[in-house]
């Protein structure tokens, strides 16, 4: 019965109390810190917490061991700092040692070290449940004084207040950079920034070994080499990745990320305040873009020609393949019933349009694969061969001027989508009328989008279409499955098997009626 009294009378001693009897040698100290970036190796920096925190320790004669002082380096604690996706394993080892009661005080050099959100006050109240004592910037605080925790969460406050007011610094700086064709953020991959002595931007040039790969990286793809081909040279010669980090591998995704960014050719994208090393969610051809204060390193041609292959609209509403087999596979449709050819067992291309069980099985239509094949791609030798087709690509000048109009109206859309959320807030507009205006304004956005897309010949198209049907055929014999799907997806709005013959499917009989072929005009 005397030791649950004990307990409960011990309980009635502040922490700060029960921290002060216990002799200084005694006291188990523990410390954490963070630091976002490590650039200068000052005060705050991964090196500069641990010395600050052991001289504290050392001033106060705590026992603070090296393996009770936990550091996360280059990982932000605010909101901003999220998608950076790293995990501060420090910091969850250092509240474990907390819920553990494995210390008497755990030392900070500021609030902001630990936390940037509600998680500072969470964590005050593990430290007062398990009655461990704060010492942050050298001042002792009782996680149990109402006092004091009203400090801690002021303090807190003021940090937050001071990280918003830096990021709302730092976005306006880089769009006014970004409009003056200034660089801005962390250095472009494949430049180097050069500095005078006043530490003021001199000028950008070409990082010597970043730079060629990047040019390498553009010409390809305008090429129409295959990603899967470009990333597996890349990685078999050990060249390093935007990312820096060691054994990160070269991938379709990096490929896109050096091949969109228009540094390449002198120039910046107004307004965008994002790291310039990652790709923008809308074409190229609708950015608005002003002349850097670094010279083009490649031709414009070359760089909206690989960027015009990331435009390019997808086979079946997926991602293409570089491993195509067939021609006409996820392009070719039913003429009856619209749904997509399927290779069957006999190397044919057929309709599953019909119900299971039907009589008539097998489908609307059907056609071996290799006459399919033959009667589509003597259909695109000879539309590649007419003179007319470069017509078809050109934009006249009233509809250059609509597409600009439509660009101006689809960046005003996207901002009226953006400002929603700040008009809940302020209560402007009801949560169910945002929700109705959103639905519209996506409507709006999709249909300018289409709108706002240029009008531009495939790569691959203006690479080997001629007036002549000889010089076509060569070129087109030397062609991979895959560019020859890509040109025929470039050319044709509509590829669709009909239903003729006797039967009513086999098609091969009369190859003049076989296919639908709806050309890009």
């Amino acid at each position: 019965m005397s030791v649950p009294r004990r307990r409960s009378l011990d309980r009635l001693i502040t922490i700060a109390e029960r921290f002060s009897r216990i002799p200084p040698e005694q006291v188990r100290a523990g410390a954490y810190g963070r630091v976002s970036s490590d650039p200068t190796q000052g005060e705050t920096s991964v090196n500069g917490q641990s010395e600050v925190h052991i001289h504290m320790a050392n001033r106060y004669g705590w026992d603070l061991p090296k393996s009770r002082i936990w550091i996360d380096n280059d990982a932000s604690a605010s909101r901003f700092g999220v998608a950076k996706g790293v995990e501060r394993s420090d910091w969850e080892a250092a509240r474990q040692a907390v819920l553990e009661e494995r210390l008497d005080v755990i030392l900070l050099t500021r609030t902001d070290r630990g936390t940037r959100t509600r998680e500072l006050r969470e964590f005050v109240d593990e430290c007062r449940d398990h009655r461990v004592m704060l010492c942050i910037a050298g001042t002792l605080y009782d996680p149990g004084n109402v006092d004091h925790r009203m400090t801690l969460g002021i303090s807190n406050q003021v940090a937050e207040a001071q990280v918003e007011r830096t990021h709302q610094d730092s976005q306006r700086g880089k769009i006014i950079a970004a409009n003056a064709g200034r660089p801005s953020g962390r250095p472009e991959w494949g430049f180097l920034r050069v500095y005078n002595s006043s530490g003021a931007l001199e000028k950008v040039v070409p990082h010597p070994e970043q730079f060629p790969v990047g040019v390498e990286i553009i010409t390809r793809m305008a090429a129409m080499e295959k990603y899967t081909d470009i990333c597996a040279d890349l990685n078999s010669r050990g060249t390093p990745t935007p990312s820096g980090k060691p054994g990160a591998k070269w991938g379709r995704t990096t490929l896109k990320q050096v091949a969109r960014s228009p540094r390449w050719i002198g120039k910046r994208v107004i307004g965008v305040t994002d790291d310039p090393n990652r790709p923008y969610d809308q074409p190229v051809d609708q950015l608005e873009m002003v002349d850097a204060i670094w010279p083009s390193v490649i031709k414009e041609e070359l760089w909206y020609q690989a960027n015009r292959r990331l435009q390019m609209k997808r086979i079946g509403g997926r991602e293409r393949r570089d491993t195509a087999e067939k021609l006409l596979s996820g392009i070719g449709k039913c003429h009856v019933c619209k749904a997509v050819l399927v290779g069957g067992a006999k190397r044919r291309y057929q309709c599953d349009g019909w119900p299971a069980g039907d009589p008539r099985g097998g489908g609307h239509t059907s056609i071996l694969q290799s006459v399919g094949d033959e009667i589509v791609e003597a259909a695109v030798i000879a539309r590649l061969a007419d003179r007319r087709l470069r017509d078809y690509f050109e934009e006249t000048d009233e509809e250059r001027e609509q597409r600009r109009e439509s660009v101006l109206e689809l960046a005003r859309v996207r901002r009226a989508m953006e400002e929603l959320p700040g008009k809940v807030e302020r209560d402007e507009v009801s949560v169910m009328l945002a929700a109705s205006m959103e639905r519209k304004l996506k409507q709006q956005i999709k249909k300018l989008e289409e709108a706002a897309r240029p009008k531009g010949m495939h790569p691959l198209v203006d690479k080997i279409a001629v007036p002549d049907q000889r010089a076509v055929e060569k070129a087109w014999a030397s062609l991979d499955m895959f560019q020859r799907r890509e040109i025929l997806v470039a050319i044709a709005d509509t590829v669709e098997l009909k239903p003729v013959g006797r039967s009513g499917r086999h098609s091969a009989s009369y190859p003049e009626r076989s296919f639908h072929i709806v050309w890009v005009t």
